[in-house]
């Protein structure tokens, strides 16, 4: 396969053949160590080359795929496109695209003003189809079929109705997979789901360290490239976090029950544990995925506790319903209210992104860690996680000698890509950076290395070159010996220097 970019898509649809004339060439790779590899990616989806096209594309007269699979994962596509138009006419607007992310998998709708708020403010897990999605649907439709069957006598009293609600919610969450487009988050949720109600038709925990072991065997089993991507560690990370906090909820002292002092200081009680748990939930998974965050994206976000605390439930009891009524009365074309009601709640969700993530302070770029204290780092997770009683704090040592290492790591001196699109160098060991960056070319690998040297956006905005540049090139020295880029034939006398790089 190919990936093209087109400036218009005209006729581009799914499942129709098109001639168009561009570019391609193969994926690129990392553009300094330790960075993004898409090429490594591309590999594992058959993508063979990427580019972009000049002008538009026409109709092509191609026969379809021989292949039966193929066939049918273009109509696929096409039932897809076509619900995304529907939800998005249903409901205009930014609620409306952010829902058609949500249903169907396209975030072509989305504007980029969005993307970027909801990044910087923590809630960028929103937009991809992953744990949280098929959490919440899958038990909102278990809770549904277990409350509803538990009203009809005759079922309630001769069948196990929690085993047919968790068959059920097996099935809405695999056609959800399917119409949400099968991406490799989409499916290792789906799997850890079956995982979950799988223990409940045998009878087991549903929330377990073993059913997490479980699921971590068949998600390897079936993607094994996945161990060393963020989605697959930041998600094991944060539910074994999660199910850890459960065992120790679970095996706490509890103090008998007392009356209720009447139905309104009830509900003030209900309320303030309800919050509780939600900002508890909400820290201890933050707190076992920002190291993880940090080692791949240098990046950590400062309000993303608050801002998916007041987020976490508007997706629950109002996006999550809305959707289910949605699904259910659009066979009988009535599903407008629910989805123009789903799309205001998003809309919520999408202002409370703004407000956060539009902060000036709202993400604090941190220099990559090195290899050696992100592991340590997962080993303190892991000890944590997996021992019991007072042997889990003995997991704070290897978090220390993680900090430890992460703070005394020594700083380059230069860094640049590849490509030398973007030059980063201390002057005479200076702490500040200095940079040069080559003119016409795009900011990306400015702000790529950037983030990986813990450069905030607004930092680099402010980046001069040395007033050691000239025609020809640049020079620096720094702590030990001295640096040269030699842009231009002319500058090469100049780089003669012993000693130099």
């Amino acid at each position: 396969y190919v990936r093209l970019s087109v400036g218009e898509a005209g006729l581009l649809t799914a499942g129709r053949a098109a001639s168009c004339r561009g570019i391609l060439g193969p994926p690129s790779g990392p553009m300094a160590p330790g960075a993004y590899d898409f090429a490594r990616r591309a590999y594992f989806e058959r993508l063979a080359a990427t580019g972009f096209a000049f002008g538009r594309c026409r109709p092509a007269d191609f026969a379809p795929p021989p292949d039966w699979l193929d066939r049918q994962r273009l109509t696929l596509a096409a039932v897809r496109a076509d619900l995304a138009a529907a939800i998005v006419d249903a409901a205009p607007g930014r609620g409306g695209a952010i829902a058609s992310a949500l249903i169907t998998g396209d975030r072509s709708s989305i504007d980029a003003d969005t993307n970027a708020a909801l990044r910087d403010s923590g809630l960028g897990h929103l937009l991809s189809v992953s744990g949280i999605h098929m959490g919440i649907v899958g038990g909102l439709v278990f809770a549904t079929l277990v409350w509803t069957l538990s009203l009809i006598a005759p079922i309630a009293l001769r069948f196990p109705i929690k085993k047919i609600a968790a068959v059920g919610a097996m099935l809405v969450l695999a056609a959800y997979l399917i119409i949400s487009g099968s991406s490799v988050p989409a499916l290792r949720s789906f799997v850890m789901a079956c995982v979950a109600f799988g223990a409940i038709l045998l009878d087991r925990p549903a929330i377990s360290m073993r059913g997490l072991a479980l699921a971590a065997f068949f998600v390897v089993l079936i993607f094994p490239e996945s161990v060393i991507e963020p989605g697959f560690q930041m998600s094991f990370a944060a539910t074994m976090a999660l199910v850890a906090l459960f065992e120790i909820l679970k095996r706490a002292p509890h103090e008998p029950a007392l009356p209720t002092p009447g139905p309104l200081i009830g509900a003030l009680q209900a309320t303030t544990r309800g919050i509780g748990g939600v900002l508890l939930i909400s820290f201890v998974a933050g707190l076992a995925t920002d190291p993880f965050a940090i080692y791949h994206f240098q990046r950590f976000s400062l309000y993303a506790l608050p801002a998916n605390l007041i987020a976490a439930p508007i997706m629950s009891f109002l996006v999550a319903p809305a959707a289910a009524v949605a699904a259910v009365l659009a066979p009988f074309g009535l599903a407008d209210i629910p989805l123009e009601v789903m799309a205001s709640a998003l809309d919520l969700i999408a202002a409370v992104g703004q407000t956060f993530g539009e902060r000036p302070e709202a993400v604090r770029a941190m220099p990559r860690p090195p290899d050696a204290a992100f592991i340590l780092c997962v080993v303190s997770l892991l000890w944590a996680g997996l021992w019991r009683g007072a042997l889990r704090w003995l997991g704070v040592i290897f978090f220390t000698a993680s900090i430890a290492l992460y703070i005394k790591a020594p700083m380059p001196l230069v860094a640049f890509d590849a490509d030398t699109r973007a030059i980063y160098a201390r002057v005479d060991g200076a702490s500040a950076w200095t940079l040069i960056a080559a003119p016409g070319r795009s900011t990306y690998a400015r702000d790529r290395l950037g983030a990986m040297l813990g450069l905030s956006p607004p930092t680099l905005e402010r980046l001069a070159p040395p007033e050691t540049c000239g025609e020809g090139g640049c020079a620096w020295r720094t702590a030990d010996r001295p640096f040269l880029f030699v842009s231009e034939e002319s500058g090469l006398p100049r780089a003669c220097e012993p000693g130099a790089i």
